[in-house]
């Protein structure tokens, strides 16, 4: 068994030396080198193997300090520092990788510094991080990184407190963000973040004040219920409506019910109420049961004049056999025989006295029974119904104005409510019974419900004037992403702010390649996540406005 082991590793380790000079031969040296590598450690007291290891490692070393003499050549420094690095690790040994490679990173640290003193500390924190990337151990480079880390935030800072004297919380915010991931907190950096914060919680909301108007004088109190009506409910496609607004108001809204109407109008009906209009002679059905029954005593009369005469006969018959018996015959059985037909004689004599009595008594009954009877003839009297319906109807007046009290919309919406109830006269003849009109619901409570209606398309006015907000700042944004990307940063910051659900692309890639920010949560909590699904807003009453909302 170890034989067969040893066999088969000897095996092995010659198809990969033999993979290796093919490869070698075909000048793949890199695919070769790992071939006799994986060789080595199955055999690693393999001086040959050790030896074509050595050799290859050279060549490539050789290779890697020629293409980074080229790449220095080409002013790719960090290309050429990443072939030196290469070239020093495969062979430590070649001097000339080790003085290229002490070169370029003396040459690159001297650029850092170079660019510190310049005051640019962005791009002299770029080029340290990617040396830091290539050398993490080394002193010198660790070094240089941490003062350029350092360097670049000292610079960020200065910048947002400069934002932040000139209200840019947005900007400020981005700054801060990247000063934590920098150095975690500097100074004062958590007391500023928490002021740029609510200060963009702040602007992100839409601040409303509503203004009920004085004119017309005798609706200026529904104007002030309406006004206070308005908002109480926040539309689902305006989270951040705030109402009353705190502060400095985005949008004021200017309510007045110009007036009410009532309309009452009334649709007719038929109605059917049964009646007695007369009688009419009918055979009575008592009188016909009297005559029924005594006709059916008399036909069991007759029956029992036939079962008497047998009877009799029976009877007479047994007695004589009674009288005539001998010693010889069963005087108890002729005797038992007697005594059951005198018996079954005397029980239909009973039923004839009976039913005699009963044929007289019916017959008195029936003497007593009218023969003919009335009996009730009834009809349908249709007499008319009154639907009503009595609505109410408010018509509101809608002024909206944002800035520099910029009249941004004009219009007029139309509340509704009704009430209905049906309505006759008594016709007690009939004997119907009158129905008082009375409606549900009083003229206040329509006019109430009516303002509720109006109530509810105002608040989907709101919802549409604080999505069309929302699209400025974003169009704002994405205008001046390319030209001015610091001022369209603020917007698409605040944006953030006022939508933190799903962002859109632009905004992600925007952040990412302008500021290295690719996690949104670090600039809001709530970043990324899906919005809630929006709630279709309630259809608005008629509405018949000067403007409209497409301005």
């Amino acid at each position: 068994m170890a034989l067969a082991l040893l066999l088969a590793a000897c095996s092995a380790t010659s198809a990969y030396i033999e993979r290796g000079r093919e490869l070698e031969q075909a000048e793949m040296y890199e695919e070769a080198l790992a071939e006799y590598q994986k060789a080595a450690r199955r055999e690693p007291d393999n001086p040959q193997l050790q030896a074509d290891v050595k050799r290859l490692q050279s060549r490539l070393a050789e290779q890697a300090v020629e293409e980074g003499l080229s790449l220095r050549q080409m002013k790719d420094e960090m290309g050429a520092l990443a072939a030196f690095l290469r070239a020093v690790r495969l062979a430590p040994e070649n001097s000339a990788a080790r003085q290229n490679l002490h070169r370029t990173v003396a040459g690159l640290l001297a650029r850092v510094q170079k660019l510190q003193r310049e005051e640019k500390a962005e791009e002299s924190f770029r080029l340290a991080e990617k040396l830091h990337q290539q050398m993490p151990r080394d002193a010198q480079v660790k070094t240089a990184y941490e003062q350029a880390r350092l360097a670049v935030a000292k610079t960020i800072m200065e910048r947002v407190r400069d934002d932040v004297k000139k209200k840019l919380y947005g900007r400020a915010l981005i700054g801060l963000v990247r000063v934590e991931q920098l150095v975690q907190v500097w100074g004062d950096s958590a007391e500023l973040e928490v002021q740029a914060r609510q200060a963009l919680e702040q602007a992100s909301r839409f601040g409303v004040k509503v203004v009920a108007a004085r004119k017309p004088r005798r609706l200026a109190r529904l104007s002030e219920q309406l006004a206070g009506m308005v908002g109480k409910k926040k539309p689902s496609a305006c989270p951040t409506l705030q109402l009353p607004a705190t502060g400095e108001a985005r949008l004021i809204l200017r309510l007045a019910v110009q007036k009410i109407d009532f309309q009452q109008d009334a649709t007719t009906s038929e109605g059917e109420q049964k009646y007695q209009s007369g009688t009419r002679k009918v055979d009575n059905p008592q009188y016909q049961e009297l005559t029924d029954k005594i006709a059916k005593d008399k036909e069991r009369l007759s029956e029992l004049v036939e079962l008497l005469k047998q009877d009799g006969a029976l009877v007479e018959e047994c007695r004589q056999a009674f009288a005539d018996a001998g010693p010889s015959d069963d005087e108890e059985s002729l005797r038992r025989r007697l005594k059951q037909a005198e018996k079954a004689r005397h029980d239909h004599l009973a039923e004839q006295k009976r039913l005699q009595d009963e044929v007289v008594e019916l017959r008195r009954t029936r003497a007593r029974t009218p023969r003919k009877v009335d009996e009730p003839v009834y009809d349908v009297f249709r007499y008319p119904i009154r639907q009503v319906k009595r609505t109410a109807r408010v018509t509101v007046s809608l002024q909206a104005f944002g800035e520099a009290r910029q009249r941004l919309l004009r219009d007029q919406l139309n509340g509704e409510a009704s009430s209905s109830d049906k309505t006759n006269k008594a016709y007690r003849r009939y004997g119907v019974k009158g129905d008082p009109l009375r409606f549900e619901l009083s003229d206040e409570q329509l006019v109430q419900r009516a303002l509720a209606q109006a109530v509810a398309a105002i608040d989907g006015t709101l919802g549409k004037l604080c999505q069309r907000w929302q699209r400025e700042i974003l169009d704002r944004a994405r205008a001046g992403a390319s030209d001015a990307p610091l001022e369209a940063a603020e917007d698409y910051i605040l944006y953030l702010f006022v939508n933190p659900g799903r962002p859109p692309a632009d905004l992600v890639n925007f952040l990412k390649e302008n500021f290295g920010l690719s996690d949104l949560k670090q600039l809001h909590p709530q970043a990324g996540q899906p919005a809630p699904a929006a709630k279709e807003p309630p259809s608005p009453p008629e509405s018949s406005g000067e403007e409209g909302l497409e301005i």
